[in-house]
């Protein structure tokens, strides 16, 4: 098929020019004659490359550009103009366009330039294609992995059936590397199961329908495991694990030795377990009851050789006792990562059971892992958190004791500063300062050369607490704790950094109560605490109200009668029975004189991680959903609000089946949502899903917040304003994006319809960190800017560029060494992953380099 050419250009003759000459070169062309027409085209038509014109009227062609990759940004991009102007090669470069012509140019040079950019455009696009492909598949892999977990009577079934599987090996004399395979394939045999309806496996009886789709999971597996080149012998293991030696079983019905033995060995085992264990349908038999069972079908279900030989072995393997399980290939940093995050959400939902088992598996995963310490730093950073929280502040501190030599040990230097800030937190509630002044300006300069505005907003609120805490006089100290709690509260208030609230509140608490007191910065204070659907602020407020500082009461009336919702009404109201008169009447004439309206509660859908709701920020419990269908489509229809989705969308997506039972089950569960969340949100309950016309849809003006709207707002914002170079309001949004980031859309549990939507919000996130690595490296802050490469390849071990960065980096700091393990690495992981050698720049800078050639610091 030809390339899709758009040609932008307000001259008629050159328009007219430059669609002949790429027509007669065999590309297809669409002709737009200004930049609003060609942003019009893009939303509707798929183009390969743009070829624009930079002065038009109304529109430049640069301007015309950035929109466009708004929509397409995988195109390629030719600028021409006969403009000799300074700024236009700048915007191009920082456009990043592919080519930038001069009028007048030949035709030969023109065509040569489209040719190189299409060819850009084909490698890109064949790796990106084949990245979401493994990507994808990846994601479904982990999935297969956790999948037994739903299910009681199948945990433990596949490693107990590698476990017999293993002892067969060893048995029939396989070789180390048919072993692992083996042991490989016994662990994944079931993994087709996570694409199965989950009511399917929970059934004690089958409808003949519903049999022929669990016999389906053989090849699901096999479907999983085949885009991994190394796992692919191990896929058609798997694919064969149910068929019968005489034949009769599935997918393909072979007989015999057509069987792969792998497959043999594993459905003689699978079966053994199978017996042993209770299942929905069955109880469970006796050992001896099971081997009987197995040599009846004995040279009709199963090789009769490898029976006599499994009976040998189960006869021996009680007393040898199970043999240890080789390592899982596809273990490492990638399902700590998930772990990690799966962790963090339990963590934040308050299920600290399940979130200390989490962070245990992640750690275990990464202890041999030495090309991933951030991740194990990370891990204990966030276990110090989940104790502290626990109220275990002893435990915290041991483990932050820990945490801190191992940040050290591993130059992470960041880290480092990270887990001292939390741990001065942990001394400050056990009235420990000895020292933490200094410690709080050594963590303030790391923050500062990272230029974490969060980091800093902490560190500010720890110096002003410690002051108050410590009950330091006046001069020079009080002068101090004004500059700090300045800083602190600007920054808390142009970040929205309100989270500080509820992760410190007993540290902001003495902090802003001291400041009313001593009439220092009320006017900041009001504007901070003005907000009353920020969490944390009308907790805070309600502490301060029932102080016994009449003063600090009367400045925090004031707040309160700034606002209009439904929790300042009631804080007034119970300020207007205060014991001190002066009180009590100011609030009852704020209240007349000032009603204040009745605000619907706030609801909060949070997709990046696992998925989960909270109303006015306290977290629903999962149990609340009736159906998983129920809570699939809610989060469809969430994940799009204020988009119309057909109706018969919603069927094809939800119910499959179609007809009018399908019908009646979506109209069952929007139903259910709105009984869900009646007695959350009150009245507004009835209108979260509207029916318009031509379907459904989720309600654009319900008081909700929705994390991947606000993901996508900020990341705008700060690519806009990094745009403009004005990186102190850039950095803002670009890390407060990063921050909302805690996982892939809807981890850990996979819905087909959410694959491109995880694709392009993990694409933007890499596109953030990306922003922000190129930022640091232009600012030769070369430590920082490899902490965002490697954050990049913790998410992507394929990105190019990242590899070149930290190449660029550690040669910058004259640690060549490093530099060029960085390109043993890239070349080994491309290799390995895509079946591709590292990209020409990437070799070019390496040999350079080895070679002791001059090398340009430009990314």
């Amino acid at each position: 098929m030809a390339e899709h050419i758009l040609v932008v250009d307000d001259d008629e003759f050159m328009r007219a020019s430059l669609q002949m000459e790429l027509e007669a070169a065999g590309y297809k062309v669409t002709a737009a004659e200004n930049g609003y027409s060609a942003i019009e085209l893009a939303k509707k038509e798929t183009f390969d490359l743009v070829v624009t014109d930079v002065r038009m009227p109304g529109m430049s062609g640069i301007d015309a550009l950035s929109a466009i990759r708004e929509f397409q940004p995988m195109a390629k991009s030719i600028v021409i103009t006969g403009y000799a102007s300074p700024d236009a090669p700048v915007s191009a470069i920082k456009m990043r366009v592919d080519d930038y012509l001069m009028k007048p140019f030949s035709s030969e040079d023109f065509l040569k330039s489209v040719h190189i950019s299409l060819e850009r455009y084909r490698q890109h696009s064949l790796q990106d294609s084949s990245r979401l492909r493994f990507r994808e598949s990846f994601v479904k892999l982990l999935m297969g992995i956790f999948a037994e977990s739903r299910f009681s009577y199948l945990v433990g079934h596949s490693e107990r059936v590698a476990g017999m599987a293993l002892a067969m090996a060893r048995e029939l004399g396989f070789s180390p590397q048919r072993t692992q395979s083996l042991y490989l394939a016994s662990l994944l045999h079931d993994i087709g199961i996570v694409e199965l309806p989950a009511p399917l496996l929970e059934k004690s009886e089958l409808m003949a329908a519903e049999y022929e789709l669990i016999k389906n999971h053989p090849i699901l597996a096999r479907d999983l495991l085949a885009p991994f080149k190394e796992l692919r012998e191990i896929a058609t293991m798997v694919l064969h694990h149910h068929e019968r030696w005489e034949g009769g079983g599935y997918p393909s019905g072979l007989t015999g030795e057509k069987i792969p033995i792998e497959s043999r060995i594993i459905a003689i085992a699978e079966t053994f377990d199978s017996l042993t264990n209770e299942r929905p349908y069955r109880k469970k038999l006796d050992r001896a009851e099971a081997l009987a069972h197995i040599g009846r079908e004995s040279a009709r279900s199963f090789d009769p050789a490898l029976v006599k030989a499994f009976t040998a072995v189960m006869e021996t393997r009680l007393q040898d006792g199970s043999p240890a399980p080789l390592p899982l290939l596809i273990e490492g940093p990638a399902k700590a990562t998930f772990l990690l995050n799966i962790a963090h959400t339990y963590a934040q939902m308050g299920n600290s059971e399940v979130a200390r088992a989490a962070f245990a598996s992640a750690e275990e995963l990464l202890r041999e892992e030495v090309c991933a310490p951030e991740l194990m730093a990370r891990v204990k950073f966030e276990k110090i958190h989940l104790l502290a929280r626990d109220g275990k502040l002893k435990e915290a501190l041991e483990e932050a004791r820990a945490a801190l030599e191992f940040a050290k040990e591993q130059s992470l230097q960041f880290a480092f500063a990270q887990i001292t800030l939390f741990t001065i937190s942990l001394r400050m509630k056990e009235r420990d300062f000895k020292g933490l002044a200094e410690e709080l300006a050594a963590v303030r300069e790391t923050f500062h050369l990272w230029e974490s505005a969060y980091d800093i907003c902490v560190t500010d609120l720890f110096s002003s607490a410690l002051q108050v805490m410590r009950e330091e006089g006046p001069g020079g100290q009080a002068s101090r704790f004004e500059e700090h709690l300045k800083s602190f509260l600007l920054r808390m208030e142009g970040g929205r950094f309100y989270d500080v609230m509820t992760l410190y509140g007993d540290l902001v608490y003495p902090v802003v109560r001291h400041a009313l007191e001593k009439d220092i910065l009320c006017d900041v204070i009001s504007r901070v605490l003005s907000d009353e659907s920020e969490p944390g602020v009308l907790p805070l407020i309600e502490k301060l109200i029932g102080a016994d500082h009449q003063g600090t009461k009367l400045k925090v009336l004031d707040i309160l009668s700034a606002m209009k919702g439904k929790g300042a009404l009631e804080l007034l109201s119970r300020a207007a029975n205060d014991s001190d008169p002066a009180v009590a009447k100011k609030s009852s004439l704020l209240i007349s004189k000032s009603p204040l309206e009745k605000t619907e509660a706030v609801l909060q859908v949070y997709f990046l991680g696992k998925f989960r709701v909270a109303v006015n920020s306290e977290p629903i419990d999962e149990d609340i959903w009736d159906t998983r269908k129920t809570r699939n489509l809610f989060s469809y229809l969430a994940s799009r609000r204020g988009e119309v989705i057909n109706e018969e969308k919603l069927m094809e997506l939800f119910w499959s089946q179609g007809g009018d039972k399908a019908r009646h089950s979506l109209y069952n569960a929007i139903s259910q949502i709105r009984k869900i969340f009646t007695p959350l949100v009150g009245i507004a309950a009835k209108t979260i899903i509207q029916k318009r016309k031509d379907g459904y849809l989720f309600n654009k003006k319900l008081h909700c917040w929705v994390d991947i709207e606000e993901f996508d707002e900020h990341y705008h914002r700060g690519k806009y304003l990094a745009d403009q170079g004005k990186w102190d309001e850039a950095l803002l949004s670009l890390q407060r994006a990063e921050r909302l980031y805690g996982g892939p859309f809807l981890e850990g549990s996979y819905e087909e319809w959410s694959d491109s939507l995880r694709f392009k919000l993990q694409t933007k996130f890499l596109e953030i960190l990306q922003i922000m690595a190129h930022y640091f490296f232009d600012k030769k802050k070369y430590k920082v800017s490899i902490d965002y490469w490697k954050t990049i390849l913790n998410w992507d071990n394929c990105f190019e560029d990242a590899y070149l960065g930290l190449m660029m980096c550690h040669y910058a700091l004259e640690k060549n060494n490093e530099a060029i393990r960085i390109y043993h690495e890239c070349t080994q992981t491309l290799k390995k992953e895509l079946d591709l050698a590292p990209p020409p720049r990437i070799m070019e800078f390496y040999l350079k380099m080895i070679h002791g050639e001059p090398v340009e610091l430009t990314l």
